[in-house]
């Protein structure tokens, strides 16, 4: 059987599955057109947040509402705005506009505010037998609170309530647009991209107290830290794209 590259954590509107693993190595956001969306704040400047691409992973950030004032400050509203949002920021990345030094600013999550964060558990083989559970035959559905998302170099709280504080690194889908029994060859018309996602987990919450039930277990505040980039869907081939099922 073959092992996911990681199970998937969806933030936004619903829809699931297993990312294929090519094997193949390769910058994700290297390809032609591909963009790493930011959600940042200009240290010394408003704390309101603004939106940014960041020139490459760890580069310095154009500041898109300086490119286009009226573009959304939020990235949840960027997105909402749809592809035309998205061309304004690749107009920007052609550009050779003035980027702020990665000093000069501090990166949040790269999406806050979403409606729904949907994981799926025990997706991939490793992971079932290292926590000695049969492998599920279904897929194992769960929530977060979106009060726990945390930015990618956010501090993780450790709550007094528990002693069993574990983490596993995910790859989150972020669905762009509202959808309802989408077809799977329409699925990733509904993504806008993709991020890296921390699953922390209370272990003694999730497995032994409140009824075995995961969802207090998972969702303790900056129990899910995000970013630092949004990546877009350009970012992976044709053929990987249209295939995400593992």
């Amino acid at each position: 059987m073959q092992r996911p590259l990681s199970k998937v954590l969806l933030v936004g509107f619903g829809l699931s599955w297993a990312w294929k693993n090519t094997g193949q190595r390769r910058g994700i956001s290297q390809l032609r057109g591909a963009m790493r969306l930011v959600q940042f704040q200009a240290k010394g400047s408003s704390p309101e947040p603004r939106i940014g691409l960041e020139e490459r992973d760890g580069g310095d950030v154009v500041d898109l509402n300086a490119f286009d004032p009226s573009l959304p400050r939020t990235m949840r509203a960027f997105l909402e705005a749809g592809e035309a949002a998205l061309a304004v920021a690749g107009r920007a990345q052609q550009s050779g506009c003035p980027s702020l030094a990665r000093s000069e600013v501090s990166l949040l999550a790269p999406i806050t505010g979403p409606d729904k964060v949907i994981c799926v558990g025990m997706n991939y083989v490793d992971h079932c037998l290292e926590q000695n559970v049969k492998i599920p035959k279904e897929p194992i559905i769960f929530s977060k609170f979106s009060s726990s998302i945390v930015g990618p170099y956010d501090a993780i709280v450790h709550p007094v309530e528990t002693n069993e504080v574990d983490w596993e690194v995910e790859l989150a889908f972020v669905i762009g647009k509202k959808g309802k029994r989408i077809q799977e060859s329409e699925a990733m018309a509904y993504v806008a991209g993709f991020m890296v996602a921390h699953d922390v987990s209370a272990r003694d919450w999730q497995m032994k107290r409140n009824g075995k039930q995961w969802l207090l277990g998972k969702t303790f505040d900056t129990f899910c830290p995000l970013g630092p980039a949004l990546v877009t869907k350009d970012s992976v081939s044709g053929s990987e794209a249209a295939s995400p099922l593992g």
